[in-house]
């Protein structure tokens, strides 16, 4: 949604997602949590930071940014949980079809 949005210059900071064409702060929140920034590496099953070179950080310093990211992570487990994009349907939100099919 942020890149539709981007290509119609509309500015909205409440859309779930990144806009492609964005490239100033990338990062990937991977299943297991593990977080991949620009700035670090978060693996989730050590509960450690690492530098791009594989030297540790203080985990002090990134502990906000991370729960941050790990929110995200939550946000799209409850959406998918709780079917909100089946349900919209029935809310009087009409589904989009591909020609076809």
């Amino acid at each position: 949604m942020p890149t539709v949005l981007n290509l119609m210059g509309i500015e909205d900071s409440e859309c779930l997602g990144r806009d492609i064409f964005n490239k100033d702060n990338g990062h990937a929140i991977l299943r297991n949590g593990t977080i991949i920034t620009d700035d670090f590496i978060f693996l989730s099953n050590e509960n450690m930071v690492y530098d791009h070179d594989g030297d540790l950080l203080d985990m002090q310093l990134y502990e906000e940014k991370i729960l941050d990211l790990l929110k995200e992570l939550e946000i799209s487990d409850l959406i998918l949980e709780r079917d909100y994009y089946g349900r919209s349907t029935n809310l009087g939100i009409q589904s989009v079809s591909l020609p076809g099919s």
